[in-house]
């Protein structure tokens, strides 16, 4: 099992029941300029595939923009990496994905709950305005059909989208 946000840790189970995770993270964002570079989170489940375990993941950069990654571990050896994306497969592009109410602002949600219709606007359009509103997609499930990869992912906290790629695309990238 993979779970875990900031950093991506292993875990076992004899039972399938009781789990014992690692103490050292089993992915972790990358220095330089990647999607990844500060935060990582596990997204859906993983897949198994003919090449392996797909496992779709979080990234964030340094300039808050969260995009979609994917590690293909394998089969038998699920700990062994056998590609890591350097670049997002999917990534915020519309525009309701690069606003709303994104819970990583100043106050988090609980205090843009609390203002008023009009403070709430201003407060939402100066951070748009100034560069420091997060672009966000973030995964919550995946299926593979007819070597489509369809992705379930929430865009800026206020909505829930569906996207699909042609799994071969995607895998051409770990060729």
């Amino acid at each position: 099992m993979l779970f875990g946000e900031h950093r991506i840790w292993f875990a076992t189970s004899e039972n399938g029941i009781n789990w014992e995770g690692d103490q050292i993270p089993f992915l972790q964002p990358r220095q330089g300029d990647y999607f990844d570079n500060t935060f990582v989170e596990m997204g859906p489940p993983p897949i198994k595939i003919e090449k392996g375990w797909l496992v779709l993941y979080h990234g964030i950069n340094d300039k808050h923009c969260y995009s979609l990654g994917f590690l293909l571990l394998d089969l038998e050896n699920p700990r062994s990496i056998l590609f890591r994306s350097e670049k997002p497969i999917f990534w915020p592009d519309a525009d309701y994905e690069k606003s709303g109410m994104a819970d990583v602002l100043p106050g988090g949600k609980e205090a843009m709950q609390k203002m008023s219709e009009e403070e709430l606007k201003n407060f939402l359009t100066k951070h748009d305005n100034s560069g420091t509103m997060p672009e966000i997609i973030f995964c919550c499930g995946a299926t593979v059909v007819n070597d489509k990869l369809r992705i379930f992912y929430g865009a800026s906290d206020s909505v829930i989208c569906t996207a699909v790629r042609n799994l071969d695309d995607i895998l051409k990238l770990a060729a």
